[in-house]
């Protein structure tokens, strides 16, 4: 899974300035989520064609509308966090199993089953050896900058970087970070200029409002999937439309946020916790409570510490009170605001949470999905490492902390404490 889409489409509503068809500016970088082009069409059934269409004509693209510097980069699965798997395990449930002996050279064409060969990661490896191979043939004498990030230091082709005043970032050579996934790895490449993200996973939203909070220097832009917006009128028959695409100017966004969550001392941070208590890959989805009933909540929550667990399940609790008012009046929002221990956060989530449950008008599959209080209190400590996790991108915490609510079994598994 990703962050609810819905956070997204509240910020288009509340901000569409932010988000244009066409790029407003010249990039000077322009990243490449190379994880999201693995993903092909059924029609591409060559290595040839699978290279030219999700890759090379990606790059040249970028180049055409000006950047200077393309990264193309992949996951190092050395350093992605164990609490991912938790996801992985889950879409892997989906698909028909596949199997690949490492050992083995590529097939000569790409498995008709390209999905379930996806979720096989020696044979997924494999794949990205075989195009960062040929990427380096295609582009080490190119005019301009192309830099593979995949395992270990970057590769620098092309263009060298001192010619135009350049060296690689700082953070993509530093031999104690932890850069595993593409959206931990993407934004340290913002240093060279105005950057633009190639990707459709939504953690990059937060994860560049959080950015551009931090560094009001720095220039990002989002090109993803257009977001749409519900009209309230049905669609008319004729088929399925070609899917658009659009660029979300982060740095406009985060002034939106800034002002819609004045309040909170750092607003695109506040804005992430409340992103991260809805869902996203290393927390689960709140239950009744979605995007839209947590923004109706989130002035109630200025004066929380969501940096610590008891503030962020006071702001569980806000939630709950707040969106099932009509049923229930259990206690003041300030007294759940001037909680500051987690033992009495922990009773006042029992209390409002009794109050759902006890409710004739409470539906009943409601009332049997809402936490009991040790459970929200593990979400809250989930949300506190994605926060972690987003905001110190390749310094990210060891999960496995008893603190940040997840365990690991015999098998080295990872799950929800």
């Amino acid at each position: 899974m990703t962050i609810d889409s819905g956070w997204v489409q509240h910020l288009k509503r509340e901000c569409p300035g932010a988000f244009q068809a066409t790029l407003q500016t010249r990039p000077t970088t322009w990243f490449i989520d190379g994880q999201i082009k693995l993903m092909k069409a059924e029609w591409i059934n060559t290595w040839e064609l699978f290279l030219q269409k999700q890759f090379y004509d990606t790059i040249d693209r970028a180049f055409e509308l000006n950047a200077s510097v393309v990264v193309l980069g992949f996951d190092d699965y050395t350093h992605v966090p164990l609490c991912k798997s938790m996801t992985q395990r889950a879409r892997n449930v989906k698909q028909a199993p596949f199997t690949w002996n490492e050992n083995n050279p590529l097939p000569h064409k790409p498995p008709d089953d390209w999905a379930a060969s996806m979720r096989c990661r020696p044979f997924k490896c494999m794949v990205i050896g075989m195009i960062v191979r040929n990427a380096v043939r295609m582009y080490k004498n190119h005019e301009k900058t192309v830099i593979i990030d995949w395992m270990g230091a970057p590769v620098v082709l092309g263009r060298a970087l001192e010619l135009d005043g350049r060296a690689l970032p700082p953070a993509v050579l530093d031999a104690a970070a932890r850069r595993g996934e593409c959206d931990i790895k993407a934004l340290a490449w913002s240093t060279f200029g105005a950057l633009v993200v190639q990707s459709t996973d939504g953690d990059f939203v937060p994860l560049a409002l959080l950015h551009c909070e931090a560094h009001p220097d720095r220039h990002v832009f989002l090109e993803r999937i257009e977001t749409k917006i519900s009209t309230g009128t049905k669609r008319a028959a004729g088929g399925t439309p070609k899917r658009q695409m659009e660029f979300v100017c982060m740095r406009r966004l985060c002034a939106h946020v800034q002002v819609a969550m004045k309040q909170h001392v750092a607003p695109c941070r506040a804005f992430a916790v409340l992103v991260a208590l809805t869902g996203c890959d290393f927390s689960q989805s709140m239950p009744a409570i979605g995007p839209a009933k947590m923004w109706t909540a989130h002035s109630l929550m200025h004066k929380l510490d969501l940096d610590t667990e008891h503030g962020v399940l006071n702001a569980i609790s806000l939630a709950y009170q707040t969106n099932f008012s009509k049923h229930i009046r259990t206690l003041p929002y300030t007294h759940i605001r001037d909680t500051t221990d987690i033992d009495a956060s922990q009773a006042v989530y029992a209390r409002v949470a009794d109050a759902i449950r006890k409710n004739d008008a409470v539906a009943q599959k409601t009332k049997n999905a809402i936490w009991q209080p040790s459970e929200a209190s593990r979400h809250a400590r989930n949300v506190l490492w994605t926060l972690q996790y987003w905001s110190t991108l390749e310094r990210w915490p060891d999960p496995m902390q008893p603190k940040f609510g997840f365990s690991v079994d015999a098998a080295g598994h990872c799950s929800y404490a």
